[in-house]
């Protein structure tokens, strides 16, 4: 009968005091963890980063950096063009063409490929907007 009653009651402990962080917080931020449980499946499935072992401090440091930036980029990257970010991998990773300019020395640079399926993306606009 208790089980029963108790069934569907969700309850959250923090070591957080209630000064700092209402209980209504709590449950908010609680709440929103599904965006790191996504950005965890992102980096292993769409990314597909793998395990890499590093035994020095600021090797780590900077693998975490990395996919970290990679993450977030990521995110920018689907907020500003409505793709998923497999679509945007898959669409970048068809990319081997790309002219840049360094707009500091004017200097000209050419790689060559089919840009097609990225000048028609949603994709295009933002990478060459920024």
């Amino acid at each position: 009968m208790r089980t029963e009653k108790l069934l569907g009651i969700k309850g959250y402990v923090t070591n957080i005091p209630q000064e700092k962080l209402s209980n209504e917080q709590v449950i908010a931020y609680y709440q929103e963890l599904w965006h790191v449980e996504q950005a965890f499946r992102m980096s292993k499935t769409d990314l597909q980063t793998r395990p890499i072992f590093h035994y020095a401090h600021d090797a780590i440091k900077a693998h975490v950096l990395l996919c970290f930036m990679a993450l977030m980029i990521g995110k920018f990257l689907e907020i500003k063009t409505g793709l998923s970010l497999r679509r945007i991998r898959d669409i970048l990773w068809n990319v081997h063409e790309v002219y840049i300019q360094d707009t500091l020395t004017g200097k000209h640079v050419t790689l060559r490929s089919n840009l097609d399926e990225f000048k028609k993306s949603n994709l295009s606009k933002v990478v060459l907007s920024h």
